[in-house]
């Protein structure tokens, strides 16, 4: 799992490595961090640029220890 990163041609970067998510564990960290958004009524976008910790945060539970 990568975060930050950006394909917008022009400002293109790499994510930062995170760590690693198995196949069987991403549907599950997407359900938490769908919700995680949604409580506010915002979008992605809008949410993350405030709460990147958070997404790491939720991130960490579902990482490869």
């Amino acid at each position: 799992m990568h975060l930050n990163g950006c394909d917008t041609q022009g400002v293109e970067q790499f994510g930062e490595q995170v760590g690693m998510i198995l196949q069987e564990n991403i549907p599950a960290f997407l359900v938490e961090l769908g919700k995680t958004v949604a409580a506010t009524g915002g979008t992605y976008e809008e949410w993350k640029k405030e709460h990147a910790a958070q997404v790491r945060a939720i991130a960490e539970k579902y990482l490869v220890k």
